[in-house]
């Protein structure tokens, strides 16, 4: 079994020459399949697991407009998450999103969030991403 969930982006690494997001709080993590100094998630055990990613838009006194990433599996996109919550000057509160997916891994995939916008200036340290495996491949 292995499931993690962490909160707090951090910085961009690069993987395959996609920038990637990482982390600086585990809020839970069992197994050792998830890297927070990296923000992979590399399986180890095949089977079908589910992914969520949560953004939050910084609130700030100069506009913050949007706030995006997308769910990536070896360095493929799977899904966007993506806030942009108005079209105006006046965009300076929290808004948050949520997406979901549940996918097939096999041992060795990579699992992260990449071609986000920069974490320090329009995320907030409550944005988070989670997994954890469904069931295993028979």
């Amino acid at each position: 079994m292995t499931t993690f969930s962490v909160t707090g982006p951090h910085i961009y690494g690069y993987i395959d020459r996609i920038p990637r997001l990482n982390f600086t709080r585990t809020i839970y993590q069992y197994g050792s399949d998830f890297n927070i100094s990296t923000g992979i998630f590399t399986c180890s055990i095949p089977g079908v697991y589910h992914f969520s990613a949560t953004l939050v838009k910084k609130r700030a006194t100069t506009r913050v407009d949007q706030v995006f990433c997308n769910i990536m599996k070896n360095a493929q996109s799977l899904i966007s998450v993506k806030i942009d919550p108005t079209d105006d000057d006046t965009d300076k509160g929290n808004a948050a999103v949520s997406q979901s997916i549940v996918i097939d891994l096999d041992i060795g995939d990579k699992v992260y969030l990449g071609f986000c916008n920069d974490p320090k200036k329009n995320m907030d340290n409550w944005s988070s991403f989670t997994g954890f495996l469904l069931y295993l491949k028979s």
